[in-house]
C-alpha cells in the first residue's frame, strides 16, 4: 500500500515530546497531495487506511491513534492511548487522552476534555468546556454543552440534552429526550427520561426516577425510591416517595401547602368580582361550595376541573385586575395533583386573601 503521509522536518515540542509536521504524498478524501497537516509524534498516531487526517495545528501522540474517517482541527491534542475512529470530528481546543474512545460520527468541539476511559460515539455533539471522564458513555444524538460534567458510570444517550454547570456521575442515566440544566447535580442510580426536566440547584440522586413530562426545579432534592412521572413538579423541598402513591407528599413537594388529615387550604387568583380568569361566566362566591359539573377525571394537569396552588404560584402569572381567594379542598375531592397545582372536583372559598407589598 502506498503511504499516504510523511513527517516533514519542522518539529515542536509537546508535554515532552518531539512532534513532527506531517506533509500528504496523495490525494484521499478533501487532503490533496502536497498538503501540510498537524503535528505526530510517529508513523504509529495516523493509519494509513482511510480518509483520516490531521489538520492545522493539531496534535496525536503517545501511543493515541487517528483511524478510518476520523478528523482532528484546530489546536486539539489527542494523547496516551486514546482512539478517535469512524467518522469522528475533533476540532478547537478540544484534549482526548488516557483510554478515551470516540467514534462514530461524533463531534467535539471547543475547550472539551475527554479523559480516562470515557467514550463518545454515534452521532453525539459535545462542546464547549464540557468535561467526560471515568467510563462514562455519550452515545445516539445525546448534546452536551457549557461546563457539564459528566463522569463514573453515566450514561447520557438518545435525544438528552445536558448544559449549564450540571453533574452528572454514579451510575446515572440520562435518555430520551431529557434535558438536565444550569447547576443540577444527578448521581447514584438516578434515571432521567422521557421528556422530564432538572434545572436550577436541584439535586436527584439514589435510585430516583424523573420521566414523562415530570420537571424538578430550583432548590428541590429529589431522593430514595422517590418517581416523577406524568406532569408532576417539584420546586422545594425534599421528596423521596412516588408521588402518584401518595397524594399528601405530592400536595407537599408540588405545592409546598400542608395537607391537614382530609383536607388542604389553597389559594386562587381570581378577578376582584369574583370571577375565574379562564371564564367570566363562573363566579365563586365566600362562603359556598364551587363546584365544576362533570370534570375531567385524568392525571392532565389542564384538563377540567377546578385549580389552586400556594399564592406564589398563581402570583407569579402577574396579572393585573385580581385579588387571591383561600379555599378549603377536602383530599376525596382531588382529581390530580400536576404542574405545582391541585386540580379539584370542588373546594368551600373561606375568604379573599389579600397579599401584603
Amino acid at each position: 500500500m502506498d503511504k499516504k503521509f510523511e513527517l516533514t522536518n519542522e518539529s515542536i515540542n509537546v508535554r515532552g515530546k518531539t512532534l513532527y509536521r506531517i506533509r500528504a504524498l496523495k490525494d484521499f478524501g478533501d487532503v490533496k497531495k502536497g498538503n501540510l497537516g498537524g503535528f505526530v509524534e510517529s508513523y504509529n498516531n495516523l493509519f494509513e487506511e482511510g480518509n483520516c487526517w490531521i489538520y492545522n495545528d493539531a496534535k496525536v501522540f503517545g501511543n493515541a491513534g487517528v483511524h478510518d474517517n476520523a478528523r482532528i482541527c484546530g489546536n486539539a491534542e489527542i494523547f496516551n492511548n486514546a482512539i478517535v475512529f469512524d467518522n469522528a470530528l475533533i476540532c478547537d481546543n478540544a484534549k482526548i487522552f488516557n483510554d478515551a474512545r470516540i467514534g462514530g460520527n461524533a463531534v467535539i468541539l471547543g475547550d472539551v476534555r475527554i479523559y480516562n476511559c470515557a467514550k463518545v460515539y454515534d452521532d453525539a455533539l459535545i462542546r464547549d468546556n464540557v468535561k467526560i471522564f471515568g467510563s462514562a458513555e455519550v452515545y445516539n444524538n445525546a448534546k452536551i454543552c457549557d461546563y457539564a460534567m459528566i463522569c463514573d458510570n453515566a450514561k447520557i444517550f438518545d435525544y438528552a440534552r445536558i448544559g449549564g454547570t450540571a453533574q452528572i456521575y454514579g451510575n446515572a442515566e440520562i435518555y430520551n429526550n431529557a434535558r438536565v440544566y444550569d447547576n443540577a447535580m444527578i448521581c447514584d442510580n438516578v434515571k432521567v427520561f422521557g421528556s422530564a426536566e432538572v434545572f436550577k440547584n436541584a439535586r436527584i440522586c439514589d435510585d430516583a426516577k424523573i420521566y414523562d413530562n415530570a420537571g424538578v426545579y430550583d432548590d428541590a432534592v429529589i431522593y430514595g425510591k422517590a418517581i416523577l412521572k406524568e406532569e408532576q413538579i417539584v420546586h422545594m423541598g425534599c421528596c423521596k416517595t412516588d408521588l402518584s402513591k401518595n397524594l399528601k407528599e405530592s400536595i407537599r413537594c408540588q405545592t409546598n401547602l400542608f395537607p391537614q388529615k382530609d383536607y388542604v387550604i389553597a389559594y386562587k387568583q381570581v378577578h376582584k368580582d369574583l370571577t375565574s380568569l379562564y371564564d367570566k361566566t363562573f363566579q365563586y362566591k365566600i362562603g359556598e361550595w364551587a363546584e365544576v359539573e362533570e370534570p375531567e377525571i385524568s392525571s392532565r394537569a389542564c384538563a377540567s376541573g377546578l385549580h389552586f396552588s400556594n399564592v406564589n404560584y398563581w402570583d407569579m402569572m402577574g396579572r393585573g385586575d385580581i385579588t387571591y381567594l383561600m379555599a378549603k379542598i377536602m383530599l376525596d375531592d382531588i382529581i390530580t395533583v400536576q404542574q405545582g397545582k391541585i386540580r379539584c372536583k370542588r373546594a368551600f372559598i373561606i375568604d379573599k386573601y389579600e397579599i401584603e407589598d
